[in-house]
């Protein structure tokens, strides 16, 4: 689950992104070529984790505005019971006049994966869910 919004005050895009971390763990282990990589123990790896998360965002989570491609910076992350969920934002964002975003998170390892975003800028609210043949959504802020 994912829930994109605009901050207009700040002009900053700002995302939080839910995901099952045995999931995530799983799709990084097979892109890092390291079986024993464990997202509840980060003290016990050399890995940059803020690195790992914030490109795996970048590479699976697409977000153009006004058909400019983004790229994210992870503020933060947690674990959240089974789930872990990260903090992205995309600051000095010009007035936005279309957002578009897909989502194919997860999609490397499960054929049936869908996932549910959320989008809210301004006042306006959209939400779609993800499989395979989506199309991107696109909203229209003018």
């Amino acid at each position: 689950m994912s829930h994109i919004s605009y901050n207009e005050e700040h002009h900053r895009i700002e995302i939080q992104n839910r995901i099952f971390y045995d999931d995530l763990e799983k799709s990084l282990r097979i892109s890092l070529d390291n079986e024993k990589f464990d997202i509840l123990k980060p003290e016990e790896s050399n890995l940059d984790y803020d690195s790992l998360f914030q490109d795996y965002n970048n590479r699976n989570f697409e977000i153009a505005i006004n058909d400019s491609p983004i790229e994210l910076s992870l503020l933060e992350y947690e674990i959240k019971d089974d789930a872990i969920v990260m903090y992205l934002f995309k600051s000095d964002v010009p007035k936005i006049n279309t957002l578009k975003v897909f989502s194919h998170i997860l999609f490397e390892i499960f054929d049936d994966q869908d996932n549910v975003v959320s989008v809210q800028v301004n006042k306006k609210r959209k939400s779609k869910k993800f499989s395979y043949d989506s199309k991107p959504l696109e909203i229209e802020v003018n």
